[in-house]
Order: C-alpha cells, then sequence, then structure tokens
C-alpha cells in the first residue's frame, strides 16, 4: 500500500551553479530558475515535517566547503548539508527536522563557502515531508 501521509519536494539543475563567490536560491518545482535573492518560494500545503535531506552533484570543483540550506519563510533552518570542496556524490541531513504548517513557504539555499575558483555542475536536491 502506498505511503500517502508523505511527499517529496525538489529541484533540478542541468547546467553550471555557484561559479565562485556566489550565493543563490531555488524553490521547489519551480522552473524560474536560480535567483540572487530568495524570492523563488513554494508554499507547503499541510502541516508536516521536513526532514531527509539529500544533494547530488555530479561535478564540484569548488575549492572551499559550500553548503545548501533549506529556508523556511525567509529565514535558514536546521536542515543543513555541508558539500565537501572538490568532491562529487551524495550528501545528506538525515539528522535534523523543521516543522512546517500549511501557508509557510520553502525554498533551498546554495552557498559556496568562499570559494574563489570551481562550480556545481548538475546537481538536484530533495527534502522528505512527513504530514501530521
Amino acid at each position: 500500500m502506498p505511503d500517502t501521509d508523505r511527499a517529496v519536494y525538489g529541484y533540478t539543475l542541468s547546467g553550471t551553479l555557484l561559479n565562485s563567490d556566489n550565493t543563490r536560491y531555488a524553490g521547489p518545482f519551480l522552473s524560474s530558475g536560480i535567483a540572487a535573492g530568495d524570492s523563488h518560494r513554494t508554499p507547503i500545503t499541510l502541516a508536516g515535517t521536513l526532514k531527509n535531506m539529500y544533494f547530488r552533484v555530479r561535478l564540484n570543483n569548488l575549492n572551499a566547503n559550500g553548503t545548501v540550506t533549506l529556508m523556511l519563510n525567509g529565514s535558514a533552518s536546521a536542515l543543513v548539508i555541508t558539500v565537501t570542496a572538490s568532491t562529487a556524490g551524495l550528501f545528506s541531513d538525515t539528522t535534523n527536522t523543521v516543522a512546517v504548517v500549511a501557508g509557510d513557504l520553502i525554498s533551498f539555499k546554495f552557498d559556496d563557502g568562499g570559494a574563489t575558483a570551481g562550480a556545481w555542475t548538475d546537481f538536484s536536491i530533495v527534502v522528505e515531508c512527513q504530514y501530521v
């Protein structure tokens, strides 16, 4: 029987992000792309708990550790993933959780950690929502 009390919010980029010294934002499911400010937010429709955030990057040649943060109503939440410098693959935060209610707005913040060279190329991010 399918698990109907869960949803997955995500974003995928086929291309290059963070050409060093950048912070960018994206909203789950939004096709409007990446923005310099946190204007790309997606509304939560039911109360629940966000958890199990995963980030996969195909090519990472940033020369500093970067982070991916789930933003809640424009503020950083407890869900944060550190992406090790010059390391491709799967990164996750499966420890922290964030409570949400209907009407909350979420987005993803991508920060290059002050890198002076490099970029992330071809990536995807997902976060699970367990509804209450």
